[in-house]
């Protein structure tokens, strides 16, 4: 089950992406001990968090995988008026909160069981980086894309393990990034600043249409997991848009979101 707690909080600072570590700090604090302590000895986290700025105001989004990471974080969230950020020594008053649930066999039958496009693109919305023997990659791969994603789902629910040495020989040879427009960041942390990326990507899937689907079940499912490294504390942060073509020049784009509705805007195809 996948479940996202979106909490809109007023912004007097103009605080940006930078204060998602220390609103992972505001989380940790908020839950129980025994809790945090089976969070810290865990490889995947059950959970990722990141902020967006909207409309003057900061939403932070939290996500969480399992029930007992929501019951143990998105329950307890739920309740606070206001948030206090005590390295800022500053209250970030709670101005709205939505939560909304998307159960593992609805995205199933959203994507894997369905029709889904040949062409997808991928807006990394916060800041984005792979571990790569040792060094942080901050570029995008198909590889590093997918074998993120894939360790993800499969931590989630390792009875339903996707991972095999023929998948990623697949995504190997059928999916490709066909556009981009990237720009390189960094993301302040504990006194370092990890190298990384912003943008977008378009990936072409290629292969037989049950392939395309879950290439996009994957991809959907990273709206809630995020992509690449220290998704708990901020960064990864991805938005899945589905392109779908017309036949008369033109392509829909289909904008996911919780619960499986879609926003579609018409675009020339290029």
């Amino acid at each position: 089950m996948f479940v996202e707690l979106r909490v809109k909080l007023k912004n007097n600072k103009d605080y940006g992406f930078e204060i998602s570590s220390l609103l992972h700090g505001v989380m940790m604090e908020s839950i129980d001990a025994d809790y945090a302590e089976k969070l810290h000895r865990e490889g995947l986290k059950p959970y990722s968090q990141h902020v967006e700025r909207e409309d003057g105001s900061l939403v932070w989004k939290i996500a969480t995988f399992t029930q007992e990471a929501k019951e143990n974080i998105v329950d307890r969230l739920a309740q606070k008026e206001s948030i206090f950020l005590s390295y800022k020594n500053d209250k970030l008053d709670v101005e709205d909160r939505e939560c909304r649930t998307l159960e593992y066999r609805e995205l199933l039958a959203q994507t894997y069981f369905s029709s889904c496009p040949r062409r997808v693109r991928l807006d990394f919305i916060t800041p984005t980086a792979f571990k790569v023997s040792g060094r942080y990659q901050f570029y995008p791969t198909v590889e590093h894309i997918f074998k993120s994603l894939v360790s993800k789902h499969d931590s989630i629910d390792p009875k339903s393990r996707v991972a095999s040495e023929s998948l990623f020989e697949q995504i190997e040879k059928y999916v490709h990034i066909v556009g981009y427009r990237l720009r390189s960041t960094r993301f302040a942390m504990e006194g370092t600043n990890i190298s990384s990326f912003m943008g977008s990507v378009t990936l072409s899937i290629g292969g037989t249409q049950q392939f395309v689907n879950l290439i996009n079940m994957l991809c959907a499912m990273g709206e809630y997991t995020g992509v690449g490294i220290k998704t708990g504390i901020g960064m990864g942060a991805v938005k899945m848009l589905q392109m779908h073509k017309t036949g008369n020049g033109k392509s829909t784009v289909s904008e996911r979101n919780v619960g499986g509705q879609e926003t579609v805007k018409e675009r020339e195809e290029k």
